[in-house]
């Protein structure tokens, strides 16, 4: 994991790796077919096989980074995972961050409900989230995914950004929006798109991988096992809305959410003043 210290790639770079994403799948999908009858089985290993071509392309650039390094010289590594919270307690930040994310999910929703629901789409949900061995689901959507999209949407495009010389604010925004295409719908789009911002702010501000990955892993678990523990009560595309029979009471929620998103804002603002470090021009873009 070292070599891919080097690895950063420029804006082009960034989409390409994302297409190389989406043909893994299609070609995940493909290896994958003997274990279609085993839908669980199948999702993982179709998951974690999709990312497997585009690490190799990046371990491929990363190796030829380094050795551009080593015969030029004067380019410094960039670690994926560097963290410093300044005078910000992670025993504080973690468990507040994680409520964060959740505010922000409810807060973004009104949103995502202003478009017209897919019936496809929440086939396609229930079968992930709702269906299936739980265990199975977790390892998938809450250990899989957070690990490998967080990797590559703030460890590998994020601070590629960057280190080519981006603003931080232009590479978050483009990291972010790289991710919620990803998903490859505009219902997960939007929130992942809004999810991303919050991600990649944080990423800059601390350095830290494994803060987004927790997070990540947060917001996916959390809708798996809400999934589970309303059962028949509540379906994977349901809003918070639809879980409160007045709507002063999901107002009131909503507020809270508000709250927590603008707390959080202010005490990360307030107590990591500065980046990492990782806004420096490292290669010109």
């Amino acid at each position: 994991m070292k070599k891919i210290r080097y690895y950063l790639p420029t804006l082009g770079g960034c989409w390409g790796l994302l297409g190389m994403v989406v043909l893994g799948q299609l070609l995940a999908s493909i290896v994958a077919l003997p274990l279609k009858s085993y839908t669980d089985i199948y999702s993982f290993v179709v998951y974690v096989l999709t990312f497997l071509l585009p690490f190799l392309v990046v371990r491929s650039n990363a190796k030829a980074a380094e050795t551009q390094q080593l015969v030029v010289g004067g380019v410094p590594e960039m670690p994926i995972n560097n963290p410093d919270f300044k005078r910000f307690s992670p025993y504080l930040l973690f468990p507040l961050a994680a409520l964060a994310t959740i505010a922000l999910q409810i807060v973004v929703e009104p949103v995502v409900n202003l478009l017209p629901t897919s019936e496809w789409f929440e086939k396609i949900m229930e079968a992930l989230v709702a269906g299936g061995n739980v265990w199975w689901t977790l390892l998938t959507v809450a250990v899989c995914a957070p690990l490998l999209e967080e990797l590559f949407c703030r460890g590998f495009m994020l601070r590629g950004l960057i280190g080519r010389g981006y603003s931080p604010r232009a590479a978050i925004l483009w990291s972010a929006l790289i991710f919620a295409v990803m998903h490859l719908n505009p219902w997960q789009a939007i929130p992942a798109f809004c999810l991303g911002v919050f991600f990649g702010w944080l990423y800059w501000r601390t350095g830290c991988l494994w803060l987004t990955i927790f997070l990540h892993a947060v917001n996916n678990g959390f809708s798996v096992i809400a999934s589970r523990v309303f059962g028949e009560d509540v379906s994977a595309t349901d809003s918070v809305r639809d879980l409160f029979a007045d709507a002063q009471t999901y107002w009131l929620v909503y507020a809270i959410a508000v709250g927590v998103c603008a707390l959080t804002y202010f005490l990360v603002s307030k107590y990591i003043p500065k980046h990492n470090g990782q806004d420096e021009t490292v290669i010109p873009a």
